[in-house]
């Protein structure tokens, strides 16, 4: 069916060529720029994940695609991207593993801020979980300067607490959720200095569950919400997304 889509004045749109799978990922740097992060099927095994940076702030012009990874498990799954106290990207993804049916998670720590893989990035992996972990993972930075990131597998939430700007040094804690989780997860630092998660779960009457986590790393007491559907079949959506607002 056709449909009548409005687009306000000053929108520009910008186009990439390659044909990318999943769902992309931006921030925005230091310099005031958009950076996106996207996985492109190469068609040869394992997807991969790039990076565009805009040259402008609408985004208009974009410099030079840089492949920072060809290990993205195939199919890609959303990459998740922010900055670090450094001024550098950050990037969680799902990666393939050495073993068989399985995969962990990959984090990119961009050398530059377009992640160009010649000012030299580091690559950190992380497992937890079944095979499903790290699908969608969902990554900020931390009060004391280091990247945090949530992740789960097809059942449980993890949190992956990084000890360094690169997480090459980092520590997992399972989270427990009153329902089997469903992937997808974002998180957020409170007010209050704490992460906040919010997790999409497979009970279709309670399909959202948000933790406040009372420690850094969310190993003390959590206090668990659940957002009811409601109704039942009523629908919240499948990818929950987390921010804090100005209050």
């Amino acid at each position: 069916p056709l449909r009548n889509t409005r687009v306000p004045l000053g929108t520009t749109f910008a186009s990439f060529a390659e044909i990318t799978v999943g769902t992309p990922a931006m921030t925005v740097g230091i310099d005031g720029m958009p950076i996106v992060a996207f996985f492109v099927d190469t068609g040869l095994g394992p997807d991969s994940l790039r990076t565009k940076r805009c040259a402008i702030i609408s985004c208009g012009n974009l410099e030079t695609t840089f492949t920072v990874t060809n290990d993205a498990t195939d199919p890609a799954s959303q990459a998740a991207i922010s900055i670090g106290k450094d001024g550098l990207p950050i990037i969680s993804y799902r990666a393939n593993d050495p073993g068989p049916d399985e995969s962990r998670l990959g984090i990119v720590h961009c050398g530059h801020i377009s992640c160009d893989p010649a000012k030299g990035n580091d690559i950190t992996y992380v497992s937890a979980g079944s095979g499903e972990f790290g699908y969608q993972s969902s990554i900020t930075i931390n009060t004391n300067g280091f990247p945090i990131i949530s992740a789960a597998d097809d059942q449980q939430l993890f949190l992956i607490h990084c000890s360094n700007e690169i997480c090459s040094n980092s520590s997992v804690t399972s989270m427990l959720t009153q329902n089997p989780v469903d992937k997808f997860s974002s998180i957020a630092i409170g007010i209050d200095g704490w992460p906040i998660i919010a997790v999409n779960t497979t009970n279709i009457l309670a399909p959202i569950e948000v933790l406040h986590c009372t420690a850094s790393d969310c190993t003390a007491e959590i206090d668990v919400n659940v957002i009811e559907s409601g109704a039942s079949g009523v629908s919240l959506g499948s990818r929950v997304k987390l921010s804090i607002g100005l209050d």
